[in-house]
């Protein structure tokens, strides 16, 4: 999804007011209105899971003020109801945390780092239909024009947080009339939030920027605004901005919490509020619970999760918990509480606080006939997979079967990054059955940890078996396989695939095939065994696999499935590693 592009420097410029629907007929001050690194931060944009991310590079203040003029005039009734459930913590002064629902119809999500010259560095959400680019937008072929209007994100700010520990985000509430003050800048709405990240250091800087400007929405007609606002700094100060009568009312927390959600707070007593709307309700009784404190990431996000509703379709769209003490967010996007992703401002590096996915698993007996048996000992390899990046990552093995000895609980699997398969391949878990145990299926605990101290906790299974003669065979078909398995496994840098077939009724014009597939399902690689071979009762067959395809090409490391077929018709399929 990158691209390379070369522009002469008037050209950006031009292309960047035609992609902001602004008349160019200032170009003489072209150079000056060139100070975003157009390039770099198009470039940055990119699909991460879920949602979008772009890393904004340059002064964007000029675009700032170009959509101002054009949003501020009335043309236009860009923000819909953003229905929303927001919520401060301040109880703890060491865990200040800050929490917002973004409930709307389905939406592409944006998360962007902000670092203009002059400005704090801040994090911040929008729609991605606000810049211009509407749900079901190709983004992975965006065209030149399309591309440019990712350079109005920095605008439409709907909520974030700064480097300063400021955190904020507007909730939809009934129209009221602004006062204009002529003397006094007027902005747009998702303007007021991009001041206050980028210029405030505490709720009380927060509030002095509101009062010096004239801020509207336009919903309801020219010179109205139907939205107000919460903010918390990291020292435990908090503040709903709520207009009423010509000027903001500022409503201090009179405990140590404070909820906003779609209903007018100002005067109103906390029975009617409840009355009105019950995510206030929810959110309210959860902090009162705790009085304000929130333990930690978790517990923040379990509370954030209580007033969540609807589907991806219409709903919760994104949930963000902002950790005020350690400028971090933690983002679940369409309700997904149970793989979240970490991001902090410096770096700006996505990481996992969510599912580690055992994408497979491998277990070497100590005969080699794929049987855990009673006496054996085991090596097991986990393959595993995440959604995003988990670095210094170590397995830790433990069982309450008394069947069961881990005699090497603990291995090192290092860095994971998405769409990538990370195994412990060199240094397996090592494990004992006993003499004594019977044939079952035995839950092993795994235990993920990770160098920035996320742990993830889950389960897998391995099966005692048993070779005793009497175990019965059910469904047997009149071709059916008594025996398939391939060694070595894993294996380098070929395998020998065996089998051994009853042919009871003796049918001599079976098709036997045996195919590789590799991860993705698709056969890489076809065997034709001669039928007569098959003929002859109890005989075991054998394939060796080189490791190449059909076209001699080798093939990657990584996982592949081995399948029998008769007759088109599926026996048997097992999987095998090949390891370089």
């Amino acid at each position: 999804m990158k691209k390379k592009w070369i522009l002469p420097l008037v050209l950006i410029s031009f292309t960047i007011l035609f992609a902001l629907d602004i008349s160019s007929n200032d170009l003489e001050n072209a150079d000056e209105r060139s100070r975003v690194d157009t390039l770099a931060t198009i470039n940055s944009f990119s699909h991460l899971r879920n949602f979008h991310i772009i890393n904004y590079s340059g002064d964007y203040e000029d675009i700032l003020d170009y959509l101002d003029a054009l949003y501020v005039s009335g043309q236009n009734q860009l923000c819909e109801d953003l229905g929303c459930s927001i919520f401060s913590g301040i109880g703890d002064l060491e865990n200040i945390f800050f929490g917002r629902n973004f409930d709307n119809p389905q939406q592409d999500v944006l998360v962007g780092k902000y670092s203009s010259p002059n400005c704090y560095e801040s994090i911040a959400l929008n729609r991605l239909a606000d810049c211009g680019l509407p749900l079901g937008t190709d983004f992975n072929n965006l065209t030149q024009s399309q591309s440019l209007l990712l350079l109005r994100a920095p605008y439409f700010a709907a909520d974030g947080f700064n480097s300063m520990g400021v955190a904020t985000a507007l909730a939809y509430v009934e129209e009221v009339d602004v006062q204009i003050d002529p003397e006094k800048q007027t902005i747009f709405l998702t303007r007021w939030v991009r001041e206050i990240l980028d210029h405030a250091a505490s709720v009380n800087e927060a509030i002095e920027i509101t009062n010096s400007y004239n801020i509207v929405d336009n919903m309801s007609g020219n010179n109205t605004l139907c939205h107000h606002l919460l903010v918390t700094d990291s020292n435990g100060n908090s503040a709903i901005l709520e207009y009423h009568d010509g000027q903001f009312m500022i409503i201090n927390p009179g405990v140590e919490w404070q909820v906003l959600t779609n209903i007018p707070i100002y005067c109103v007593p906390l029975p009617v509020i409840f009355s009105q709307c019950n995510r206030y309700e929810e959110l309210y009784n959860a902090l009162e619970d705790q009085n304000g404190e929130i333990i930690d990431w978790r517990n923040g996000l379990d509370i954030l999760e209580l007033p969540t509703w609807g589907n991806i379709t219409n709903g919760t769209q994104w949930s963000n918990l902002f950790d005020l003490n350690e400028n971090v967010m933690y983002l679940s996007i369409y309700r997904n509480f149970e793989n979240i992703v970490g991001v902090d401002i410096e770096n700006f590096e996505f990481r996992n606080y969510g599912d580690f996915n055992i994408y497979d698993q491998s277990e070497i007996d100590e005969n080699s006939n794929n049987i855990n048996e009673a006496g054996e000992s085991i090596e097991l390899i986990l393959f595993l997979t995440v959604d995003f990046i988990s670095t210094g990552v170590s397995g830790t093995i433990t069982s309450s079967n008394s069947d069961i000895l881990i005699n090497t609980p603990i291995r090192y699997f290092g860095d994971i990054n998405p769409d990538e398969i990370v195994m412990n391949n060199d240094n397996p878990f090592e494990i004992e059955i006993s003499e004594d145990a019977i044939s079952q299926d035995a839950i092993l605990n795994v235990t993920f940890t990770t160098d920035y101290d996320y742990i993830f906790e889950t389960e897998i299974i391995i099966t005692i078996g048993s070779t005793n003669s009497n175990d019965e065979n059910v469904n047997i078909t009149p071709s059916q396989i008594y025996q398939m398995q391939n060694y070595p496994n894993p294996f380098n840098p070929s395998t020998t695939i065996s089998f051994q077939i009853s042919n009871e009724q003796n049918q001599q014009n079976e098709q036997v095939e045996l195919e590789i597939y590799n991860i993705k399902g698709q056969c890489i690689r076809q065997f034709k065994i001669n039928p007569a071979s098959i003929r002859e009762k109890f005989k075991i067959n054998s394939i060796v696999w080189d490791g190449k395809d059909d076209q001699n090409n080798n093939v990657s490391s990584g996982i592949y499935f081995y399948s029998l077929k008769i007759d088109q018709q599926l026996l048997a399929s097992k999987r095998m590693i090949l390891m370089k």
